[in-house]
């Protein structure tokens, strides 16, 4: 957490629905027309923004710097006024909590001793003129202390963003911004109270060439002046649905996060990748944002093997509704998100190119041509230049970024194969026709073996469905179990998660409507990082999902799912199996911890895959629980760092083959807690038992219809956003820590914590060696009301009966 998050306790931050524009001068000439246009279309979309008695979540604008406003602040400050049309001239605005406005000198401190030893030179600091008196109640009871620094910085905005970032960590202080090339203003309040609280933007000698609007309506949460847009790089109108598995990649890079709401973290880790991958604007986005895999497959073969490798040094992980507009020095971009869920209008008129939430912004006489939306994932690449504005529309702009990524890598060709998933060498045929009826099927496995690992009577019929007919069994009354806590026969700690369900204002995906933007595409092995360093051998899975080879044909059926094998997947990377299994002498917690040594180790010794196994927990061993194994080895991997500050886990996969896993519930949870692919080997087994080798394939389709109809609900299109999207009720905190995960309904002397846990699996490794076990018992309410239903449906009972 941030100093300054710590100023303001119990102010929950989280996500928003806005109004964004962005006005840009055709001749790049700054003016002070700009930023007044700007602010006027703010309050025509006042509309867009939070307004509760009178009083707006907040409204912000980036602009240029305006260096003729600083000059003359440098000659009231006795330096040379000449200083503020440098281009290593830097100005910074801070937002400081007034509880700590004694401490204010020992900021501008920090910021000149730190700033010295990155090549920044201090030369001014002053108190910024604001009107509190136009703030509302709200507003004023968070009010901060406004301050403004500028200098001169030897390296440009990256050893700036360093010391912002460094400050933030340090001191109760919110960067503003802090640029040689732009500046941000924002307040608490609706639109028009913006240049009333901020006089200096009123002030003819601020002008800007182009400025970014945005008014923010805060869905979810209470609003602050530091969640406020727009940020150093954005202005964002939507929501990250996969914001957890964002933040979890932007930690794996190093990039330092701002405890803030899903659009600041965005901001930030796009910053990341600007200074310290050396991406460019477009690089950037198109890396966060790249088309959705049906766009990619009508591509040409170059743009086919850009985008592929794009995907695999980062990815779709910010998913959900979003319309950007974006910024960074002379370049800007605006785009829209895969499935075109916000809208984004791009509008000419004689003076100025504008992007913005609405076409109305402007009167149709002002319109020099037809406004025209963005399509579902379009970007526009926009350049200032001495000779005025360049406009780049989407083909022009990936070819911009495809010349980009290719004057820093030494080639892209043969990525586009990945497209159709992993390849296999000369294999046999799938079996067809009679010959699927007198295949010899295993042994179903022993009611023992189903016990120990946490089946129940639910779990085999759920089984039994899917390898029928690759569906799911038809429900509709949802679970109507008993909760994990209070159920007698304590199941595996997948059953105590609840998935957290989208906010109003986002709802779930038509997934039959939007089959084409659908994807369970997920990658095993070591991924290049944003710059292209550092990859190792990589396979693309189609679906996240490996079977064991447990007869001659299992391979071809895999490749026709687009998926490995367990044991190609082995033969294929550097791997090191990591036994999911304790000793009763050592206990659950001393063998949970030597696993995660020992994937430490692993990795640092070259490990592209981990596989993490309870195939043979059993044998001279007590099962170690899988959810909480996974969750525990990732964030050994996520904490541990090479000498670039690179956590491990970014340079391996976690492959989870697993007995454990029942269900869709259960494979769901895996990959949220950070599973890159599951081997089910159990579910394979009784697949196969049933149906022969027509189970395992049932078992794959089936998997990876539920697994879209997951996803669809929380708002997300494709898996590798899916993240830790649920919640747990009533495990004790030293569990859920570990599992990284909200609980509810828990405490330390009540819930189910890791002594629980201990004994659950002892009591497992009992039943696996009992000479009679029973079934689990499965408790269960709708049953009653459906028999008592049809009852009186049949007329066998009067309804009488039930009235009382």
């Amino acid at each position: 957490m941030t100093e300054f998050r710590k100023a303001y306790p119990g102010i929950p931050i989280g996500q928003d629905a806005c109004g964004i524009i962005a006005v840009v001068e055709k001749s790049a000439k700054p003016s002070h027309a700009n930023v007044q246009r700007t602010l006027e279309s703010l309050y025509k979309m006042a509309h867009r923004a939070g307004l509760i008695r009178g009083e707006g979540d907040g409204t912000g604008i980036q602009t240029d710097l305006p260096r003729e406003l600083w000059a003359s602040y440098l000659y009231e400050g006795g330096l040379d006024s000449n200083l503020a049309q440098n281009p290593r001239f830097f100005v910074g605005h801070f937002f400081v909590p007034k509880s700590e406005g004694t401490r204010v000198q020992e900021l501008f401190d920090l910021v000149r001793v730190e700033g010295s030893k990155r090549g920044i030179k201090l030369l001014l600091e002053r108190k910024g003129e604001t009107n509190s008196r136009v703030l509302g109640p709200v507003g004023k009871r968070t009010e901060p202390l406004f301050y403004q620094v500028a200098g001169l910085s030897s390296d440009g905005d990256g050893p700036l963003w360093e010391l912002g970032v460094w400050l933030e960590q340090r001191f109760p202080v919110h960067i503003v911004s802090l640029s040689t090339a732009s500046v941000v203003y924002k307040v608490r309040g609706s639109a028009e109270i913006l240049k009333r609280y901020f006089p200096e933007l009123s002030r003819a000698e601020f002008k800007s060439a182009l400025t970014l609007g945005h008014n923010r309506y805060s869905t979810n949460t209470m609003s602050t002046f530091e969640a406020v847009q727009p940020f150093g790089l954005l202005g964002h109108n939507g929501e990250i649905n996969t914001i957890e598995r964002l933040r979890r990649e932007g930690s794996f890079l190093g990039i330092p996060l701002t405890d803030g709401s899903d659009s600041q973290d965005l901001s930030r880790i796009l910053e990341g990748l600007l200074y310290r991958f050396g991406l460019s604007l477009p690089e950037a986005i198109d890396l966060a944002f790249p088309p959705i895999l049906g766009e990619i497959k009508n591509y040409s073969p170059t743009l086919q093997d850009l985008y592929m490798n794009l995907r695999q040094r980062f990815g779709a992980l910010a998913q959900g509704p979003a319309a950007l507009v974006t910024r960074h020095r002379e370049e800007a971009v605006f785009a829209t998100d895969a499935m075109g869920l916000r809208p984004l209008w791009f509008v000419e008129t004689e003076e100025e190119y504008v992007y913005s939430s609405e076409r109305g912004v402007f009167t149709v006489e002002e319109f020099v041509s037809e406004p025209r939306p963005f399509a579902p994932g379009e970007k526009a690449y926009v350049r200032l230049t001495p000779d005025g504005v360049r406009l780049f529309p989407y083909d022009r702009h990936q070819r911009q970024v495809l010349e980009r990524i290719l004057s820093k890598s030494h080639s892209l060709e043969g990525y586009a194969a990945h497209l159709s998933g992993p390849r296999y060498q000369s294999l046999p045929p799938i079996a067809g026709g009679s010959e699927i009826q007198v295949e010899e099927k295993p042994a179903p496995p022993s009611l023992n073996l189903e016990r120990a690992y946490g089946w129940d009577r639910w779990d085999a019929g759920y089984l039994d469905a899917l390898s029928e007919n690759g569906n799911e069994p038809i429900g509709s009354l949802g679970y109507d179990g008993p909760i994990a806590a209070l159920n007698p026969e304590k199941p595996n700690l997948s059953e105590f998660f609840k998935e957290t369900v989208a906010v109003v204002t986002n709802p779930a995906i038509d997934r039959e409507r939007e089959i084409e933007h659908f994807s369970t595409r997920t990658i095993l092995g070591r991924r290049p990082l944003p710059d292209g360093r550092g990859a190792g051998h990589v396979e693309e899975l189609v679906v996240p999902v490996l079977l064991e080879e447990t007869a001659p044909n299992v391979a071809a059926i895999a490749q026709g799912q687009g998926t490995l094998t367990y044991q190609e997947a082995l033969k294929r990377f550097q791997h090191t199996v990591i036994p999911l299994q304790f000793s009763v002498e050592e206990g659950l917690a001393a063998g949970l911890k030597r696993a995660q040594d020992a994937a430490v180790e692993a990795v640092k010794s070259g490990a592209e895959l981990i596989v993490l196994s309870d195939r043979n927990a059993f044998e001279g061993g007590v099962w170690l629980d899988v959810y909480l194994a996974l969750s525990a080895v990732g964030k050994s991997l996520e904490e541990a760092r090479d000498s670039e500050g690179i956590s491990l886990r970014r340079r391996t996969s976690l492959l989870v083959h697993s007995g454990g896993l029942r269900n869709l519930h259960d494979v769901a949870v895996c990959l949220g807690l950070g599973a890159d692919a599951v081997a089910p080997w159990l579910m394979g087994h009784k697949a196969q038992a049933l149906k022969g080798t027509l189970g395992l394939q049932n078992l794959l389709e089936g998997l990876k219809k539920g697994l879209e109809k997951v996803i669809s609900t929380m708002g997300i299109h494709e898996v590798r956003g899916y993240g830790r999207i649920f919640s747990a009720i009533g495990l004790k905190p030293e569990l859920a820590k570990i599992l990284g995960i909200p609980n509810f309904l828990g405490s330390e002397t009540a819930g189910y914590g890791l002594h629980e846990l201990e004994r659950t699996a002892l009591e497992r490794l009992n039943l696996l060696h009992a000479e009679k076990v029973l079934p689990a018992k499965d408790f269960r309410f709708n049953p009653r009301i459906f028999k008592a239903a049809m009852e009186v449906s049949s007329g066998d009972s009067p309804y009488e009966h039930f009235q009382e």
